[in-house]
């Protein structure tokens, strides 16, 4: 992961890792036997590291503000490891790979807007988190166009999931 997040995912092959840890390249072939299977076991485990950050930003959301620390971590975690962040949300086959993290979004969402319609609250945080995530890093907010506009968003969002979920009932 530190090769990725130093020079990027594009630095990242079996070689330059082997070659990194003092390993020969065909020892490392046993374990990963492509740059493919590197890339996706770098992608796991900065899943996994995402996931352990956001459940320690909540541990019980008891309303729906309180999902404001976790969507605060993952844009936190994006802008403090962008090559990673860019490398876990590039378009790969993902085998898998984030149903932990779904899970745990469709779980959080569910008691406040329901279980039938987590998923799409999920979708719906998801994508407003991306794009605000991907937004940072460029001009348009480096040139004095405030960040807090971000914030806002993200409060009307889980204010509009909140008013979705007293509609329902």
């Amino acid at each position: 992961m530190q090769t990725v997040e130093r020079d990027g995912p594009q630095a990242l092959t079996v070689r330059a890792l082997a070659r990194d840890l003092g390993l020969s390249q065909n020892a490392l072939y046993w374990h990963y036997p492509s740059r493919t299977a590197l890339l996706e076991a770098v992608i796991r485990r900065g899943l996994e590291e995402l996931l352990d950050q956001l459940k320690n930003a909540t541990p019980q959301a008891k309303a729906l503000s309180d999902l404001l620390p976790v969507a605060e971590t993952y844009l936190q975690f994006a802008q403090e490891r962008p090559k990673l962040y860019a490398l876990m949300t590039s378009p790969v086959e993902d085998s898998g790979m984030s149903r932990p993290l779904w899970t745990y979004t469709t779980d959080l969402l569910a008691p406040f807007v329901g279980a039938d319609r987590a998923p799409e609250a999920a979708v719906a945080l998801w994508s407003y988190l991306h794009g605000a995530a991907s937004l940072r890093p460029l001009l348009p907010l480096k040139e004095g166009k405030p960040e807090s506009g971000l914030h806002l968003g993200l409060q009307a969002l889980i204010r509009g999931l909140g008013a979705l979920s007293e509609s329902q009932s």
